[in-house]
């Protein structure tokens, strides 16, 4: 990519299945650049009622960066559960900019 060119990165998170049934229920997800949140997304019918939403959890945005510098795009993820508190994962994704 090109320094001061902007890009436009696009992550997709979807609820995870196998073998036909939904193993992995998530109602929230939150897109960050650099450890700075950008866009967070809710699906209050999945945290309330259970049921899966079969759309992914999508983010774009479009930013500029100096050459020679190194990013981390990243996806918090908030995984439905029946009782107990929430779990969270967070998936990063790394990349630098060239001349």
């Amino acid at each position: 990519m090109k320094a001061g060119a902007p890009i436009t990165g696009t992550l997709t998170v979807a609820s995870a299945k196998r073998k036909h049934k939904v193993v992995l229920k998530i109602y929230e997800v939150k897109f960050g650049i650099d450890g700075k949140v950008f866009k967070t997304l809710i699906r209050e019918k999945v945290r309330k009622t259970g049921k899966v939403d079969p759309h992914p959890y999508v983010a774009s945005v479009v930013r500029s960066f100096p050459a020679g510098s190194s990013h981390t795009l990243s996806a918090q993820a908030f995984i439905s559960e029946k009782h107990g508190k929430h779990a969270s994962r967070t998936l990063h994704v790394a990349f630098s900019v060239c001349s």
